[in-house]
């Protein structure tokens, strides 16, 4: 009596267990496949780089290239105008024979403190600071 209660008790875990392992087997590949749709959707979304993401990201680059071509000109001017004068002066004093000035200096070989293009902000803001000190005077 007792052996057949507990086969049946028995047989009623095993069941359990059989159809819990079951659930975890369906959860588990539910589970995944959402997992799947997410990062599907993701890469989608990423890829697909709607209008306004697109239109973002192009202003970003041209603004980029703007910088990167205002940056590269401003360093132009800044070696034309200062480092090729030093340059030039280092190179006069240190060579015995004189040295033939480049065209682009213009006529003078001096480095002039308003030569330097990278301080042309700090220069206009000085000279519109002294402008409203003059206007606030009279």
């Amino acid at each position: 009596q007792k052996a057949k209660e507990f086969e049946l008790k028995l047989e009623k875990l095993r069941k359990l267990r059989e159809q819990d392992a079951e659930r975890i087997k369906e959860r588990f590949a539910r589970q995944q496949r959402l997992k799947d749709h997410k990062t599907e959707l993701m890469v989608r979304e990423i890829l697909s780089e709607n209008g306004l993401k697109a239109e973002a990201g192009k202003l970003v680059e041209e603004y980029d290239t703007r910088m990167h071509d205002r940056k590269q000109a401003l360093h132009g001017r800044w070696d034309a105008e200062v480092a090729q004068r030093v340059e030039h002066q280092v190179m006069k004093y240190l060579n015995s024979t004189p040295l033939q000035a480049p065209e682009h200096f213009k006529g003078r070989e001096l480095l002039h403190p308003g030569d330097d293009p990278l301080k042309s902000l700090i220069r206009q803001a000085n000279e519109e600071e002294s402008f409203r000190k003059a206007t606030e005077f009279v």
